[in-house]
């Protein structure tokens, strides 16, 4: 792949590591809301999907190639990469800190 680093297509628009913030400890999963439940058919049955679904931060608030460039068959994933990552990955330093906040101290001055 020539050194360089694999594409990604699922792109949160809510970091994982956020999400889990909001789990009670010792839980993984919340009770998803499915706003248009597909309609499945199966031995000659239709039945719509469940509405509401049991499922982990990696399966909700995202959207695939959200943040992807593409021209023609062209595509990068570099504001992904290079503006929201390193938001996502200089902000959860800043939630913690204030999440255990406990008055002004070094980390909440720089």
């Amino acid at each position: 792949m020539n050194g360089q680093q694999q594409q990604s297509h699922v792109h949160h628009y809510v970091p994982v590591c956020y999400q889990e913030r909001f789990l009670a400890s010792g839980e993984g999963k919340y009770f998803y809301l499915d706003l248009h439940p597909e309609t499945v058919t199966h031995r000659n049955v239709q039945y719509h999907r469940d509405a509401l679904l049991p499922w982990g931060p990696k399966r909700c608030f995202f959207k695939e190639d959200l943040y992807a460039l593409k021209l023609g068959n062209w595509s990068t994933d570099q504001i992904e990469q290079q503006f929201f990552g390193q938001i996502d990955h200089r902000g959860r330093g800043v939630v913690n800190t204030f999440a255990k906040y406990n008055g002004m101290c070094d980390e909440v001055t720089e």
